[in-house]
């Protein structure tokens, strides 16, 4: 009978440790987990003192990415996108669109994913990314905020995303524009204001170059 990893998830079956973070507890398998994931496979079959402990304690980490993780690295959720979309889908409203926080969420878990050492993983919340940039309604002051203070280094990567997205769909304006609350989100994150505003200096460039209908001609023969 062949083993499929997803039957353990939180399964108490076999259970040779429980992961404890953010108030949570999830039954887990030492083995699964090491599988797919170099700071496990150190962690409990290394010289840690966590490798004899049935209960380990992680830091740090947001709930929801983690439980995300775990999912994942058990294969019972892509990449841990399917998990929180399962987990939260009667937050979606008539439309479909999503009320809640997808795009920290997706900033978090690649976040967690990288921690955790799972190879290729992180670069595939990116496409998700970009993709729910357009699709999703969000908070993006909130999600500026997240990216560039909360995560500075560790969440740099989305930075380039998030601000061509700003460019691209008039954001930018609202966020010069917007009153008080605006010129304190730029007073208050100045990287971003600096990338923004070097975006729409190319992207308005690139438009009035087009936009003036300059051709390159070949040289003529003499």
């Amino acid at each position: 009978m062949a083993l499929n990893f997803s039957e353990l998830h939180r399964s108490v079956k076999f259970s040779d440790v429980t992961l404890r973070f953010g108030g949570r507890e999830v039954h887990a398998h030492k083995l699964v987990l090491a599988w797919q994931s170099k700071y496990f496979e150190r962690e409990f079959f290394g010289s840690f003192s966590e490798a004899s402990s049935k209960v380990v304690e992680l830091h740090d980490d947001d709930p929801d990415a983690m439980d995300g993780v775990i999912a994942a690295l058990c294969g019972a959720a892509s990449h841990g996108i399917a998990w929180f979309e399962e987990r939260y889908s009667q937050t979606y409203d008539a439309e479909g669109r999503f009320e809640g926080h997808y795009m920290l969420y997706l900033v978090n878990l690649r976040i967690a994913w990288s921690k955790y050492m799972v190879q290729h993983a992180p670069d595939k919340i990116m496409a998700p990314f970009e993709d729910a940039l357009s699709a999703q309604p969000f908070e993006w002051p909130a999600l500026v905020r997240h990216v560039y203070t909360t995560h500075a280094e560790a969440a740099r990567v989305f930075r380039a995303p998030i601000v061509a997205h700003c460019a691209a769909s008039g954001n930018d304006l609202r966020i010069l524009t917007g009153g008080s609350a605006g010129r304190d989100l730029l007073l208050e994150v100045p990287q971003f204001a600096v990338d923004l505003l070097a975006t729409l200096a190319e992207v308005k460039g690139m438009k009035r170059y087009i936009g003036s209908g300059v051709k390159k001609t070949a040289p003529q023969k003499k």
